[in-house]
């Protein structure tokens, strides 16, 4: 209703020396200045125009995913769903390992359990770590 609103005024706003956002904000000021009957009838516009919106386009497609952009990896974070135990960070000297932060140790340990049992005893005897220092 909003939008309706700022279609038919947008124009009577609309100067060479004004950028959008300030045509916006004057039209915003002027919408919440408007009585309820002057708003309700720019909510029966849109709710009409959404009528006739859906009564022309009643099976809306989705975006077929391209080929190429079907493999591509998404930003969004997928919980997982078996928690990685919290690895405590071995103690080092102020220059050694700078480069290292935590996340490389959580990795480090989700992927020494999938080890054989000999190399986690290896692990816990430190020899391993000791070889990465």
């Amino acid at each position: 209703s909003f939008l309706i609103f700022c279609e038919e005024r947008r124009t009577l706003h609309k100067r060479p020396y004004r950028s959008n956002s300030e045509v916006t904000s004057i039209l915003g000021a002027e919408w919440r200045s408007l009585d309820q009957e002057t708003k309700d009838k720019y909510v029966k516009e849109a709710k009409l125009r959404m009528q006739l919106y859906k009564e022309t386009h009643p099976h809306p497609r989705k975006r077929q995913v391209k080929p190429e952009d079907k493999y591509k990896m998404t930003f969004k974070i997928t919980k997982n769903k078996t928690p990685v135990t919290p690895f405590r960070i071995p103690s080092f000297s102020a220059n050694h390992l700078s480069f290292v932060d935590e996340s490389f140790y959580l990795f480090l340990e989700s992927w020494l359990t999938v080890l054989a049992p000999e190399t986690q005893q290896k692990v816990k005897e430190n020899s391993i770590l000791t070889s990465l220092q």
